[in-house]
């Protein structure tokens, strides 16, 4: 995790980039770009995304079957730490009116995290376990809050910008080892795309923060725009597609590359990125999801057991 990491990218549609590839390169089964890790020093700049995808055709992976019982491998236990009794809290980082939030990512936000918590998709994490704390837990209630941060934000932020609004939330919310901060970005706080969405892990005076970057998804439709749905609904798909995927390997790898991934480094959510996409409907409603990859079903599964 100290080397020095090369990244790469491609270009997707004419116009949009993904980060791809490392020094080791890994070329997911299901023939998605792969994803993007780069380092510079330890629990800084260590980070798992997910790549941008090809504009979708409205509704296209709806009923796209996950085919990975042949060629994706279970996650492995690589020793390091997971998130036993974990909480979620989301900064919403320059949502000064309207203009910040056109789509109403802020309300879809927060309805599809309270209907997470303690939900059987969410369960799928609670299989994953370390030797230290035994497995994690879904609680009803994980979800703790969320918090508009009016401070400025940057035109394009740095990753280091990113992680210390993450580290800023921690010292808002209270510090917890086992909560992921989200870093909701306003809209059009993002211009220049490598990842749809990323988690990491940085310094803080009280500890490891943990946290997710997730740019203003509809501003970005290679990420998940009208992958289900059409309409109001389907510019947030993307958003809810996410925030599962980067909340879900944060819980199950909160160091990144130290908790439960495979042998290439694919982590729970990456086999099944634009995978299977569909609605799911919690108690707060109904929302587009990606699965989670089940090691006790060996497949990208929505409910579990």
């Amino acid at each position: 995790m100290h080397k020095r990491l090369r990244i790469l990218t491609i270009a997707l549609c004419g116009a949009i980039l993904a980060a791809c590839s490392s020094q080791q390169t890994v070329t997911p089964a299901n023939g998605t770009p792969p994803l993007g890790s780069m380092a510079s020093t330890a629990h800084n700049l260590v980070v798992d995304g997910i790549p941008v995808h090809a504009l979708f055709p409205r509704g296209h992976h709806r009923h796209q079957r996950a085919s990975c019982k042949s060629n994706c491998n279970n996650m492995i236990y690589h020793g390091g730490p997971i998130q036993k009794n974990p909480k979620i809290y989301v900064v919403y980082w320059g949502f000064t009116g309207s203009a910040a939030d056109p789509q109403g990512v802020a309300a879809y936000e927060d309805s599809f995290l309270k209907g997470l918590s303690g939900n059987s998709y969410f369960d799928i994490v609670t299989q994953y376990y370390s030797t230290a704390a035994g497995n994690i837990t879904d609680p009803k209630g994980e979800y703790a809050g969320s918090w508009v941060d009016n401070a400025t934000i940057p035109h394009q932020p740095s990753s280091s910008q990113i992680a210390a609004e993450a580290v800023r939330a921690a010292g808002h919310f209270g510090y917890n080892y086992d909560a992921v901060y989200v870093v909701q970005l306003a809209h059009g706080a993002f211009k220049n795309l490598s990842y749809c969405a990323y988690h990491s892990v940085t310094s803080s005076s009280s500890g490891d923060v943990h946290y997710a970057d997730i740019p203003y998804q509809p501003d970005f439709p290679g990420c998940g725009t009208d992958s289900v749905n059409s309409g109001t609904q389907g510019q947030n798909d993307g958003t809810s597609e996410t925030v599962a995927h980067e909340i879900g390997e944060t819980q199950t790898d909160p160091d990144v590359r130290t908790g439960w991934f495979d042998a290439s480094g694919n982590e729970i959510g990456d086999y099944c990125a634009y995978i299977n996409l569909q609605n799911y409907t919690f108690s707060t409603g109904t929302f587009a999801i990606q699965p989670l990859w089940s090691n006790a079903a060996n497949y990208c599964a929505v409910t579990y057991p």
